[in-house]
């Protein structure tokens, strides 16, 4: 079979000249006139310009919204066969229950998601007709807003659904968090992992390593709040990554942990790089 030819390339290549309307404007006009810009032709997202997805309608009448997106179902949507990926249909459904939440709200308001699930029935192949979403967003009692999507192919066969729920927020309540100082240091990343992890495994068993290990992860953790570090992430075969604001302090920590798990019959390796950080408050 011939690959299909198109007249554009990749979407990841492609140039983006979007023009996103002003935060603001969903703040002092509301949601209804914010996406009746992008219905207009007024803005257009990164995501509609990349995939072609549309806005098609809006509507809203006693505390009940509805909309309808629609997006082609290309191959550029495809992963592993010619029909389109789950994850691009739930791209679609989201973007509309998104938008269903903002259509809720008014002026001076925002929304905080709560929950989303999606559900899927069916393929859809690759064949460019316009898959097409349709959402139904209510308020509830406190403004918890519900919000049911769902989303057909080009012949009207639902291929998925969704479920949302988000609540309403009055913008003069939402918590104002104090600006502080933001300063540049030079942090040090500090990583560390356990010498011959394989063969302790193996000459230890299963019982016997998991209690080295969490003997090793407490002398550690140990030698790195002393040292006033960051735990970023861990392994459970005993790797560490923490950062520093200094490498002195990395420096201290590496080789006080090295120290501590000796007696443990173990060794462990360290290695550190600098990288350019901000952070608040001086620290």
């Amino acid at each position: 079979m011939d690959e299909a030819a198109y007249s554009t390339p990749d979407p990841y290549l492609r140039a983006v000249r979007s023009r996103l309307a002003p935060p603001e404007m969903l703040a002092e006009q509301g949601g209804l006139a914010f996406l009746q810009a992008y219905l207009q032709g007024r803005f257009l997202t990164p995501f509609s310009e990349l995939t072609g997805c549309r806005i098609e309608a809006i509507d809203e009448q006693q505390g009940t919204v509805t909309m309808a997106m629609t997006m082609p179902a290309t191959e550029w949507l495809c992963r592993f066969s010619r029909c389109v990926a789950p994850g691009a249909i739930a791209s679609l459904a989201n973007s509309c229950s998104l938008a269903s939440g903002w259509l809720l709200v008014q002026p001076a308001q925002s929304f905080a998601g709560l929950a989303h699930s999606t559900s899927f029935f069916r393929a859809v192949p690759a064949d460019g007709r316009l898959l097409r979403a349709e959402a139904r967003g209510t308020i509830r009692g406190r403004g918890l807003a519900n919000v049911d999507i769902d989303v057909y192919n080009a012949d009207g066969q639902l291929a998925a659904s969704a479920h949302a729920f988000a609540q309403l927020i009055d913008s003069s309540k939402r918590q104002k968090l104090t600006v502080s100082e933001v300063k540049r240091i030079l942090a040090t990343l500090l990583f560390t992992d356990i010498v011959g992890s394989t063969e302790h495994a193996r000459r230890l068993g299963d019982g016997g390593r998991r209690a080295v290990l969490s003997q090793h992860h407490n002398a550690v953790r140990a030698e790195i709040a002393r040292c006033e570090g960051t735990e970023v992430d861990t392994a459970g075969d005993g790797f560490f990554f923490v950062r520093f604001d200094s490498p002195a302090r990395a420096l201290d920590c590496a080789r006080a942990a090295r120290e501590a798990v000796k007696r443990l019959g173990i060794d462990i390796r360290a290695a550190y790089t600098l990288a350019n950080a901000r952070c608040k408050g001086g620290r």
